[in-house]
């Protein structure tokens, strides 16, 4: 699809309709504004024209529907809690009716009234993009950590190298790597380090996840190409204390603890959250690269052991102060965020190079300021600021002359050599220090009823700069300042047509980028063979584009369409490499792709009685240019990021939920994706593995889960629940399928892994306890090539919420 092409389908799909309306002389518009006695706004009200067709106001109130045939109707409005109105309408060709209505509150009894509201989780699944949204207030009381959560939806897949702390990479519709973005609340998560990934959240600090595939609203404002994870933070409780402790094998410590106060007369508030994480990742490893010599015959053997240098530490506090629901500011806060983490390395980029000593550390500092306003200088006009300031320092420590093997042996000493740095000529004790900042400014504005404005601009400014007391004969590249700028800026706009029915979005967004970097090239003159950095200037400008759209056929039936131009730029890990397993590649471009989702959801369909099924079948096309891979290079037991050239995939996904009332409910889930290399020519030679399936990639998962809940089983206001998870992956080549024979290709085998659970709460919910057994039947997992996940684990955790203390 060319740019113009694309700019002809947006242009009809955004004109079209109005045009359709306008051109309709014989229908008319029906439009106005409900308000309660006190001429207050109500959102939310029901307004129904013949009982055929109807729609909800919105938070001024109003409400519009369009396309009425001329002749005599029946308006209905009504609410819960107020008296029901019926105004009859006699309407003429091309009328615009206009409207004031002002509800009654309803005085007759009922016995017995039934609300059925959409959650905001619901609300986030229906908006027209490729979208789940994740409720967590269900699953607060599970010890499942973010990872495990996240892997579990259609088309999502999270790689893991090891246990709790160790590296992870997210495919979204295979899409995977720094395509996929994390955000808390609208913020980009990377800039506070590792110690506060995703991975180290516990479940009960957060409300809901959503995760967007492919195609991402313009909203999030950052260089996102194939999918991103919004974390929201717990809200809604007013005042409560939620604490959290599970104790697992491998001696792994979870803690969790969140609180919020506020004086309502004042709006002052105060939210404090933190955790705490450890493990010694100590679980049995054996098969391949697990290997010693044997002193009889001095050939490599296979053993089982135990891993033996991997602990895992995190920790992060945030402390959150403002005020809200004041004249001049809705919110304004003002945060602080402390997050560290310490990591004793086993191995290298595979098992097979065995680490005894290394140890990796980052400590981070974050303040930051929000501040929002609705009606902000003029009527209809929302604006969101955020701005933040981040120090981040890494210590990597390799020292050690010692050679040790997976019995944990010391087995030689080299003493002008080290774990890591064997081949590369040295020692290392390299600190890494970066300082960020990130900010935001959004604006929406209402033009006119059912349509929005809306402008988006980021700033993200990264310096970083490194020292190493051993870098006087090796690695010159972190000796010199580097410096990454991003800057993206958003148009969109918005168009609720056919009574709200139809809903378009149509966006373009502007990327600019601007590093100066180093790269290190090995020189030789009358010094010897020596490393020295060169300064290299990079910049670029890119512009993307999307448009989105949804049709609500009726309350149970939704589609939805959105294609993008997008653009991810690389980060400064990517090109200079991380001082430890990733070597430096300054000659990696920006990634691209279009990126086209269809789907079609239906909810809660009725079965019967209490049975419903809800299902969402989706499709998806990806065309990217100079993806961006992470490729391991077993010879040097260290890897790099590189650009295939252009990569086109397609695929689609199934996911189905069957719930019988409060009792039983069943989810699953399938995924098949083919991503296949679509460079034709390296040069002007024809690429060995044009049309080749894509090398490291799963292309067929599965996931299942069954959950049974009793409510009052012992006594009033108690729940006992059981959940068993069942997690599938299809095996995949690690290299390029065509090449070489296939009985002698490297594989990661097929995962079939089963999870089971019990969870007990008492009071609804004040406190609960949970028990757990992850990897049930004990398999030998690998989402990554020989290096072997966590075996059977079982773990408790024990939860005391409690809400309305003051």
């Amino acid at each position: 699809m060319t740019v113009a092409h694309f700019f002809s389908f947006a242009l009809v799909c955004l004109l079209g309709c109005p045009l359709r309306v306008l051109g309709q002389a014989n229908e008319a518009t029906v439009e106005g504004t409900v308000v309660d006695q006190a001429g207050e706004p109500l959102p939310g009200i029901s307004v129904r024209l013949d009982d055929t067709r109807g729609v909800a106001t919105k938070t001024d109130g109003r409400f519009i529907i369009t396309d009425v045939p001329s002749g005599e109707h029946t308006l209905s409005v009504s609410g819960v809690g107020y008296t029901t109105q019926s105004i009859p309408l006699s309407l003429t060709a091309g009328q615009t009716r206009q409207l004031a209505i002002r509800l009654e509150e309803g005085t007759t009894e009922m016995e017995e009234v039934t609300v059925v509201g959409k959650s905001e989780a619901t609300e986030v699944r229906e908006q027209a993009y490729a979208v789940e949204a994740i409720d967590t207030r269900a699953l607060a009381q599970r010890n499942v950590d973010m990872n495990q959560l996240i892997t579990r939806t259609a088309g999502v897949r999270v790689r893991e190298s090891g246990g709790l702390g160790s590296n992870f990479d997210y495919s979204i519709n295979g899409m995977s790597g720094r395509a996929i973005r994390f955000f808390v609340d609208g913020v980009p998560l990377d800039r506070y380090g590792s110690g506060y990934s995703i991975n180290n959240f516990p479940v009960n600090l957060i409300e809901r996840v959503e995760i967007y595939k492919g195609v991402v609203p313009p909203s999030l404002g950052s260089d996102v190409l194939g999918g991103a994870v919004n974390i929201i933070p717990k809200t809604g409780y007013g005042n409560y204390l939620d604490a959290s402790y599970s104790y697992g094998s491998f001696n792994t410590h979870r803690t969790a603890l969140s609180t919020h106060w506020t004086h309502a007369p004042s709006g002052l508030f105060v939210n404090l959250q933190g955790f705490y994480n450890y493990s010694d990742n100590n679980y049995a490893v054996w098969g391949a690269g697990v290997q010693v010599a044997n002193p009889e015959t001095g050939r490599a053997e296979e053993i089982r052991t135990e891993r033996f240098h991997d602990a895992y530490r995190s920790a992060s506090a945030k402390l959150e102060v403002g005020l809200e629901n004041q004249a001049w500011a809705d919110l304004l806060k003002l945060s602080f965020l402390y997050a560290d983490n310490h990591n004793e390395l086993q191995h290298g980029a595979t098992m097979a190079s065995v680490i005894g000593e290394a140890t990796r550390a980052e400590t981070s500092y974050t303040p930051s300021l929000q501040y929002q306003k609705d009606d902000f200088l003029l009527p209809g006009l929302h604006l969101n600021g955020y701005a933040s300031l981040s120090f981040l320092t890494s210590v990597t420590i390799d020292t050690s002359s010692r050679t040790y093997d997976w019995r944990g042996e010391v087995v030689d000493r080299q003493p002008t050599g080290s774990e890591l740095g064997a081949g590369r000529n040295g020692k290392s004790r390299l600190t890494l220090s970066s300082r960020n900042g990130f900010y935001q400014a959004q604006l929406s504005y209402a033009l006119a009823p059912y349509q929005t404005l809306g402008f988006n601009y980021t700033l993200d400014d990264t310096e970083r700069d490194g020292t190493d007391p051993f870098i006087s004969d090796r690695t010159a590249s972190f000796r010199e300042p580097q410096r990454v700028t991003k800057q993206i800026a958003s148009l969109s706009y918005e168009l609720e047509t056919f009574g709200q029915q139809l809903v378009h979005t149509a966006w373009a967004k502007h990327y600019s980028f601007a590093a100066s970097t180093v790269d290190e090239r090995y020189i030789t003159d009358s010094l010897g063979r020596r490393p020295v950095a060169f300064p290299l200037d990079n910049d670029s400008q890119h512009l993307g584009y999307g448009y989105a759209a949804k049709y609500t056929l009726n309350p149970r039936h939704l589609l939805k369409a959105s294609v993008e131009r997008a653009y991810r730029l690389p980060d400064a890990d990517e090109i200079l490499g991380d001082g430890l397993f990733v070597r430096s590649n300054p000659e990696l471009r920006p990634e691209q792709s279009l990126n086209v989702n269809l789907g079609w959801m239906a909810s809660q369909l009725s079965l019967g009685r209490e049975a419903k099924l809800s299902w969402e079948p989706t499709l998806f096309y990806r065309d990217t240019r100079d993806l961006i891979l992470y490729l391991v290079q077993q010879s040097r037991n260290t890897g790099a990021f590189f650009n295939i050239g252009q990569v086109r995939g397609v695929g689609g996904s199934l996911d189905l939920t069957y719930a019988y009332g409060d009792f039983l409910q069943v989810k699953a889930n399938a995924t098949y994706q083919d991503l296949r290399d679509w460079q034709e020519f390296s040069g002007p030679n024809r690429n060995q593995t044009y049309r080749d399936r894509l090398r490291n990639t799963p292309y067929l998962m599965a996931n299942g889960s069954v959950n049974l809940r009793r409510a009052d089983l012992w006594q009033d206001d108690d729940e006992l629940s059981f959940f068993w998870d069942v997690q599938y992956v299809h095996e995949f080549f690690l290299n390029w399928p065509s090449l070489g024979a296939r009985s002698s290709k490297a594989i990661i085998p097929t995962q079939f892994i089963n999870s089971l659970g019990v969870n007990y709460a008492r009071q609804s919910g004040t406190y609960s306890l949970s028990l757990e057994c992850q990897n049930a039947f004990n398999e030998q997992v690998y989402d990554n090539y020989l290096l072997q996940r966590p075996g059977r684990a079982y773990s408790v955790k024990i939860r005391a919420f409690f809400n309305q203390l003051i």
